[in-house]
């Protein structure tokens, strides 16, 4: 992707200067594996969790409900914080859902008004406008938490933040005065047209979870990756900075054995495929991100594109740079998988996976 990049002069780019040893914050909703990985990759490099779901506790500290899924942060902050011998590592909780519910905002609202046409679709008791600012309200908030914990445990508040597994849509004052990483299950260079003008594109493989791989087989993608990019306050919309190993599709054994218009097993795929994912994207591009950017090859180019230094040289990229390119411009990276291991992976998170479903 680089070969063939417009070279600038240091001068136009703005370098995005962060310090290794103040670290990174992850902001996750979920069971926190990339986080556990990256902590494995990186150690020491996590200093603070922060979370928009809450569980509850009883008096022993034990779960007695959660109100999204698996997840973790409190787990995930003890963990840690065991493992480093300093108790629980710090951490944010603040439940938006709760909040919401508490402001006359119903579950799914602030999509809706962020959508064309959505307004008509609203449940609680608010329009778009008034949904939008209780979304900014609790951003506010949950900011000012962040931040204050930060302070209190002596983390710098100019570090970058890992979105491992976040699901909640930021308000774009959060995310501005931050510089966000997300990890991503698709590749966030391939687009759609709406309309026959080039302005209306949007991206065509988003979405959370199992989705994005289920677009891009239904689309007959080749190759399918995970891609991380710049946290906005648009889903799936920030610039993307790095994109993992290809999972290579093979469709005359994929639709040999299992009908993928049939959505309950295309859902099932799609899953298998995002677990693949896991290992050769997700485990392996959040610590290539923040490996360059600790080095200082981010940055963001006077025209608004990303730019990334590659052998002394400024790059401007905007569709990002794959894992291959990471590799090349840092030869001793751990952040690297063998065709082996992608292979080995492709066998027993698909191959073997496809042929139980389809018995």
């Amino acid at each position: 992707m680089i070969a063939r990049a417009i070279i600038v002069p240091e001068s136009e780019v703005d370098v995005m200067e962060y310090d290794k040893e103040a670290g990174l914050i992850g902001l996750m909703d979920g069971g926190g594996s990339n986080i556990l990985n990256l902590d494995e990759q990186m150690p020491g490099v996590i200093k603070a969790l922060a979370t928009g779901v809450i569980y509850k506790y009883d008096n022993d500290g034990h779960v007695l409900d959660q109100r999204d899924g698996d997840a973790k942060c409190k787990l995930r902050a003890e963990e840690i914080g065991e493992k480093r011998g300093i108790g629980v590592l710090p951490f944010v909780e603040d439940d938006l859902r709760q909040f919401e519910e508490e402001h006359g905002v119903a579950k799914g609202d602030y999509f809706r008004a962020k959508t064309k046409g959505g307004e008509a679709k609203l449940k609680g008791v608010h329009n778009s406008d008034g949904v939008i600012q209780v979304r900014n309200n609790w951003c506010n908030r949950f900011g000012e938490k962040i931040d204050a914990k930060l302070a209190e445990n002596g983390i710098p508040r100019r570090i970058p933040y890992f979105a491992a597994g976040f699901m909640q849509l930021l308000s774009p004052a959060f995310v501005r005065a931050r510089t966000i990483g997300n990890i991503h299950p698709g590749y966030l260079t391939q687009y759609k047209l709406r309309k026959r003008y080039m302005r209306s594109q949007t991206r065509l493989v988003t979405g959370d979870a199992w989705v994005p791989p289920a677009i891009a087989i239904s689309s007959g993608h080749d190759n399918l990756y995970s891609s991380m990019h710049v946290m906005t306050e648009e889903m799936d919309g920030g610039p993307m900075t790095i994109r993992g190993y290809a999972v290579r599709m093979d469709y005359n054994y994929l639709l040999s054995r299992v009908d993928i218009r049939d959505e309950e097993v295309l859902k099932e795929v799609a899953g298998f495929i995002q677990n693949v994912l896991k290992y050769i994207g997700d485990h392996v591009i959040a610590g290539a991100n923040f490996h360059d950017m600790f080095e200082g090859n981010w940055g963001r180019h006077m025209s608004g594109t990303l730019a990334y230094r590659s052998k002394g040289e400024w790059h401007l990229v905007p569709n990002g740079i794959s894992i291959e390119d990471h590799v090349e411009n840092n030869p001793d990276t751990p952040f690297q998988r063998t065709q082996k291991f992608i292979d080995d992976k492709m066998k027993e998170e698909f191959y073997d996976k496809v042929d139980k479903l389809a018995a």
